[in-house]
């Protein structure tokens, strides 16, 4: 099983729920949630699916250029964490990943989620084991498929196709025109005025390809009749920019710098290097951090040898 690993979703979960400071008073809470999370999470998927777990840990590296280029106020008020509390807890995660066998994927002003989907496209593509994303990011469901499910940090249950299409009420290869229509708050991303959620239901329901639709209103307005239809032609311009923006990639080609495409690869090989298993000792003492109460890291970071001065040792 192949998990790829929304850094960020999980980070800021710990960040707002788990308050933990070392001896010298130092915030830690944050890379110490999230590897109790991960291992809790690897524990109890080797023990429903019986296989080995590959992780990749993909990190956001800078606000997305494009995006903030095409729309200057994307994820524009979205609350952020004090940069002098955050930044050092991910520093000091990100130097830990690699000793719990984690291979990191970052690149500058690139998001997370779109590694993500460039890599699932290629291991799917590539491999046949089982792939898992791990977030609360539902943005991230559009890249479920028969091959691709999410691990859902909010339920803690893994989501596959039947499962989204179930909750979504529609396929989760049309969340991108869900939200082309009803835009997306938490990104700051305004959509079709006066559509909302129901209506844009209603119209996937109604017509089975938005740009085809698209296409026909501005082709024939005449046959915007409807008050939905209506609201759709006068938000075109709103409907394609939104779009554009929840639209995360899904091959390597859509990643637009080179650093970018060098590390999805990087990360394949990885993946499908026959010797990623990692010391049996490390990944036993990794196992078993979820089952402490954050004062044996320690002895966890010594079992592995990792060297340095962690924020969270104990």
């Amino acid at each position: 099983m192949i998990i790829l690993v929304d850094v960020s979703s999980l980070a800021h979960r710990a960040y707002h729920s788990t308050h933990q400071v070392d001896n010298h008073g130092n915030p830690c809470g944050v890379p110490v949630g999230f590897m109790k999370t991960m291992s809790r999470i690897c524990t109890e998927l080797k023990e429903q699916f019986m296989e080995p777990i590959i992780k990749v840990a993909c990190m956001d590296f800078g606000r997305c250029a494009w995006r903030s280029e095409l729309y200057e106020q994307y994820k524009a008020g979205r609350k952020k964490p004090s940069p002098g509390d955050f930044l050092p807890q991910i520093q000091t995660l990100e130097t830990a990943l690699p000793a719990f066998g984690f291979h990191i994927v970052k690149s500058l002003a690139v998001e997370a989620d779109d590694l993500i989907g460039a890599l699932s496209n290629e291991i799917e593509t590539r491999t046949d084991e089982r792939l898992l994303i791990l977030s609360s990011d539902h943005d991230l469901w559009q890249l479920i498929t028969d091959r691709v499910a999410i691990y859902d940090l909010q339920d803690n249950c893994i989501i596959g196709l039947n499962a989204a299409t179930e909750r979504l009420g529609f396929l989760p290869e049309r969340l991108v025109e869900f939200k082309a229509l009803a835009g997306d708050t938490s990104d700051n991303i305004p959509g079709a005025k006066g559509i909302g959620e129901k209506g844009a239901k209603e119209l996937l329901e109604a017509y089975p390809n938005l740009q085809e639709l698209l296409i026909d209103l501005e082709i024939h307005p005449e046959k915007a009749k409807s008050a939905l239809l209506k609201k759709v032609a006068t938000s075109t311009n709103e409907i394609k920019l939104a779009g554009k923006l929840c639209t995360i990639a899904q091959y390597k080609d859509q990643l637009f710098t080179q650093d970018a495409q060098e590390q999805i690869e990087k990360a394949v090989q990885f993946v499908l290097d026959p010797k990623f298993s990692n010391d049996e000792v490390a990944m036993a003492a990794f196992a078993d951090l979820w089952r402490t109460d954050g004062r044996h890291w320690e002895y966890a970071f010594k079992i592995i040898g990792v060297d340095g001065d962690y924020h969270y040792k104990l």
